[in-house]
């Protein structure tokens, strides 16, 4: 099974056509029969859910997260499952952004530039 894996994440990796994965990993048959039960049932997501949370516990922050710099509201509380409380968005975000953000829960923060700086500059926390 370990060998399944490994074929799975070296293809995600590599981009590789499933036909022409190494010789030294199993075959296409096999790998790609695995990797399509697991993505119709939602096993690969569950996997990755569990594995973003023991990477977070490890860096010593919250399991879930409750800040995020978004483009689209919605996408995040979607993924998150509504835990983000906060979002950082820079000034290219306007107040409909502002106000999507309330309805949604979500307090949503302009990160101002700084404005004697000239050309980019990344801004803390955005």
């Amino acid at each position: 099974m370990r060998k399944i894996v490994n074929a799975i994440v070296y293809q995600g990796r590599t981009g590789c056509q499933w036909a022409f994965l190494p010789h030294d990993l199993p075959p296409k048959s096999g790998t790609y029969c695995y990797f399509a039960a697991w993505r119709d049932d939602r096993t690969d997501q569950t996997i990755h859910e569990i594995l973003r949370c023991q990477v977070r516990e490890k860096a010593r922050r919250l399991e879930d997260p409750n800040a995020a710099g978004i483009a689209l509201l919605d996408q995040v509380t979607e993924h998150t499952g509504g835990t983000v409380r906060n979002a950082l968005v820079d000034q290219g975000f306007k107040n409909q952004v502002v106000l999507h953000g309330d309805r949604l829960g979500i307090d949503v923060e302009t990160v101002a530039r700084n404005p004697p700086d000239k050309g980019f500059m990344p801004q803390p926390k955005r």
